[in-house]
């Protein structure tokens, strides 16, 4: 199957740049597959490309930030490179390692909710979200959801994640304004890189160096 998949996006016009297993059983396979383009191509080749295959059903298809090489990795050495600025540094570059379109974090503990940083593309009505919760989970889009403002609505296709980081001290919010739900592998992912933003906090907060911390962090 993942042969004729391989055959069908090379003759719409596409290469493959990586392909990551999300599920996999005996009756099927859910794979997250990043593909590039060749110029004077359109998506809708793809699509058509796609939908001629037998078995096979394309979840979502939408436009990816650029994810050449190994994100996951580089946010890990940006960290250990700069550990005072990791809240920021693991805001800034997640979006990135899910191929996501923005991530914030806010204190959890602050009675204001306050915003501590913001990517870039944050759209207002994330500003607005007040997300709860001691595990890595997606965030529902409803106006019935709590975290949600009935005032400030996400828009229709958005998905959005959210994990606790820094002890539960804070919460960042990923969102996709386009595209997939979050897959549980992903929510464990973001579970990970979140405990070694909070090893680092942790080491800093031991070494007496809370005070070169572009954002303090909370006992």
């Amino acid at each position: 199957m993942l042969g004729a998949l391989a055959r069908a996006i090379g003759l719409a016009g596409a290469d493959i740049v990586t392909i990551e297993v999300l599920e996999r059983s005996l009756t099927h396979a859910v794979d997250d597959v990043v593909l590039e383009l060749s110029p004077g191509r359109d998506v809708s080749d793809l699509t058509i490309a796609l939908s001629g295959l037998l078995g096979v059903q394309v979840l979502a298809l939408h436009p990816a930030p650029d994810s050449a090489g190994h994100p996951d990795l580089d946010l890990l050495t940006a960290l250990a490179a700069n550990p005072a600025r990791g809240l920021i540094t693991f805001t800034d570059m997640l979006p990135a390692v899910f191929r996501a379109t923005w991530a914030l974090t806010r204190s959890a503990t602050d009675l204001n909710d306050a915003v501590v940083h913001a990517s870039l593309a944050v759209p207002p009505f994330a500003l607005s979200l007040r997300p709860a919760g001691h595990r890595a989970r997606e965030l529902s889009t409803s106006t019935t959801d709590p975290a949600i403002s009935p005032a400030a609505a996400p828009a229709a296709g958005v998905a959005m994640a959210t994990c606790p980081v820094g002890g539960s001290a804070y919460l960042v919010i990923l969102g996709r304004d386009i595209g997939p739900r979050f897959h549980p592998v992903e929510l464990f992912r973001l579970e990970c890189l979140a405990a070694v933003v909070d090893a680092m906090l942790g080491n800093i907060d031991r070494a007496g160096a809370r005070t070169s911390i572009d954002v303090p962090v909370t006992r």
